[in-house]
């Protein structure tokens, strides 16, 4: 299944760089079409964890949270009139220090919004806790929690792409897996394909089941894949880390801004942090953090040398961003064992595997399209 469309143009990593290249029919042909289209063809909402609701965003947020900002105002003056300790950002002091959100986005990643709303509230994204990442290209909902926000400050934010609403106080952080999981809603365009096909496919996927492979979403968009940076990030290969983020491709798979590759190309030649920051713009968030830690580090000539400053550029990223890049490796680790698994042994069970009981399945004919991919790891 492909993804692309006017908007995705930054989709730069194919199925077989996934190592995605298992399939479980050979009944009838693939059905090919078109994900991703539109990011509301895509619509992901998170389940909640203690009992499995759906995390969901009321339609008169924005106006409800508006008329909440101006009813907190109220209540906090008459707090500091009654002689209740008030909190220099507006928060009143009642014990709890962590406030929970529901934050709906569209075309947006999870870590890139949290930044912004980091940087709207005057907190940092360590700050902020959330159940799991959620895709960028499409529309999503899911709950967050900010430590030290303001619920007045939440209620009365006005940011592009974002909608946040249902702020109240909670006792701690979101763990991250703690959902139940998230539903999908996906529209799949341009299928060449007959309602029978289409029937056969649905009946396919619920007998036979399919590779559950990790997607490409997972490997992000940028102009370097996210398994290389956790490769290398796995490899303490700090130095190189900076050339892969900062550093403009050899061969870029997509079009970028003649300004952004100047700025790119110009720290190749340089290494001059100071004079690269001045050239990225703002919204090349990773980047700008890593040159601003790289001048400092120059200004204060800390020791060490280029290496040492290397290192603790990357290590300054939140934490967040670094276990993504690991983790995007470790997907990659996964895709290719389970395609060895499904070359090597077919689909049916084999000693070693762990099987869920239930009824009978039958045993699924295989289909395998590519060569084995053993190299790059």
């Amino acid at each position: 299944m492909r993804k692309r469309g006017r908007a995705e143009a930054s989709a730069r990593i194919a199925e077989a760089d996934a190592r995605i290249c298992a399939r479980l029919s050979a009944s009838f042909a693939p059905l090919c079409g078109h994900l991703k289209h539109m990011p509301s063809d895509f619509v992901v909402t998170e389940l909640r964890g203690e009992d499995g609701s759906e995390v969901v965003l009321r339609a008169d947020a924005l106006a409800a949270g508006a008329a909440a900002a101006h009813r907190d105002h109220v209540a906090l003056e008459r707090a500091r009139r009654a002689g209740k300790r008030v909190r220099a950002d507006g928060m009143l002091c009642t014990g709890s220090t962590h406030v929970r959100f529901t934050l709906h986005k569209i075309r947006r990643g999870t870590l890139d919004a949290v930044a912004e709303l980091a940087t709207h509230l005057g907190l940092h994204s360590r700050d902020f806790s959330v159940r799991g990442i959620k895709d960028a290209f499409a529309v999503t909902t899911q709950e967050v929690v900010a430590r030290g926000a303001s619920v007045g400050a939440l209620r009365a934010l006005a940011l592009r792409d974002m909608r946040v609403g249902d702020a109240h106080h909670v006792d701690g952080p979101l763990r991250v897996g703690g959902a139940a999981g998230n539903r999908f809603h996906i529209r799949v365009r341009g299928m060449a394909a007959s309602r029978a096909q289409l029937e056969r496919g649905a009946e396919a996927l619920r007998t036979r089941g399919f590779v559950n492979y990790y997607g490409l979403q997972r490997f992000g968009t940028g102009h370097v894949k996210s398994f290389e940076l956790g490769r290398s990030l796995l490899r303490r290969e700090y130095a190189k880390l900076i050339d892969m983020i900062v550093c403009a491709p050899a061969a870029p798979a997509t079009a970028m801004p003649a300004d952004e590759r100047e700025a790119r190309d110009h720290f190749a030649l340089t290494h001059d942090a100071g004079a690269a920051l001045r050239r990225f713009q703002r919204r090349l968030r990773i980047e700008r953090a890593l040159l601003a830690r790289l001048r400092r580090a120059e200004e204060r000539a800390e020791a060490g040398g280029w290496a040492a400053r290397c290192r603790s550029a990357i290590l300054s990223l939140p934490l967040a961003t670094r276990r993504l890049w690991a983790n995007a490796y470790y997907s990659l680790v996964f895709n290719l064992c389970a395609t060895e698994r499904i070359a090597r042994y077919g689909a049916a069970p084999v000693a070693g595997d762990l099987v869920l009981p239930g009824a009978a399945r039958p045993t699924p004919c295989l289909l395998y399209t590519s060569p084995s991919p053993r190299d790059g790891l």
